[in-house]
């Protein structure tokens, strides 16, 4: 019995691509397993991807502002905004889900206003 063109698929010229990209679906798949991170790393990461002179400024005028309470209206809503989606996903490393770094970005970059407005709060 002779073999038709469709019993012959994928064929040998196929064979490889079809495995190349299996391969590198491997791969992918195996990188994303390894990208979620704990809390510590988490936070460096946050600090890595920020740049720590940029990260560490943040997270002090986040206290700052958090600990003067809603006296100045700006300073608290940027703060409660921006402390959402860092102490979120940070909580959610904490009980034990494995995070990615950029998932905590949003509430560093609401704080960005906050951090420019700090040469103008100073007595």
């Amino acid at each position: 019995m002779r073999r038709t063109q469709v019993d012959d698929w994928p064929s040998s010229d196929a064979r490889w691509v079809l495995a190349v990209i299996a391969a590198a679906t491997a791969a992918r798949l195996a990188l994303a397993a390894q990208l979620p991170l704990s809390v510590d790393e988490s936070y460096a990461a946050a600090a890595a991807w920020t740049l720590p002179w940029i990260w560490i400024p943040l997270l002090w005028v986040l206290a700052a502002a958090l600990r003067a309470r809603p006296r100045d209206t700006r300073r608290w809503l940027l703060a409660c905004l921006g402390s959402g989606p860092i102490f979120g996903f940070t909580l959610l490393t904490v009980i034990g889900s494995r995070g990615l770094p950029h998932w905590e970005a949003p509430g560093y970059f609401i704080l960005l206003p906050l951090r420019r407005m700090l040469p103008m709060l100073r007595p």
